[in-house]
């Protein structure tokens, strides 16, 4: 599950720094479309992952509180990068957020050791890795 996430996010950085990166339209496209197919393996993987630990009788308020999280960053993120890309050409903004989220993902990568080694939870309910 964790190196899952791990090349889901970096998929996701990758295309959103190569969107930025390039003036051509297919090549935007195709990275944008590599940034969505991240976003959505990683959200999946993460959310399954989050489930898995949480207490049957949790699940509902964890899925709410999930729910919550997602709708708010998403609003927020957006309305960050609006003000951003007021201020710079939209180019630059995707190059930077990409190349931001990406060295963040290779710093939680090394910090995060149990990140790394997560690994579905075996038929009896222990996690191995």
């Amino acid at each position: 599950m964790g190196p899952t996430m791990l090349l889901a996010a970096l998929l996701a950085c990758a295309g959103l720094a190569a969107a930025g990166a390039t003036t051509s339209a297919v090549v935007t496209g195709l990275a944008l479309a590599a940034f969505s197919l991240g976003r959505a393996v990683g959200d999946v993987v993460r959310y399954a992952a989050v489930l898995e630990a949480t207490p049957d009788a949790l699940r509902g308020r964890v899925s709410a509180v999930w729910s919550a999280q997602l709708v708010t960053s998403a609003a927020v993120g957006a309305g960050v990068a609006g003000a951003v890309a007021g201020l710079v050409p939209v180019r630059w903004t995707l190059a930077g957020y990409g190349l931001v989220a990406l060295v963040v993902l290779v710093l939680v990568a090394l910090v995060l050791r149990p990140l790394r080694t997560l690994r579905r939870a075996a038929a009896d309910g222990v996690a191995t890795g």
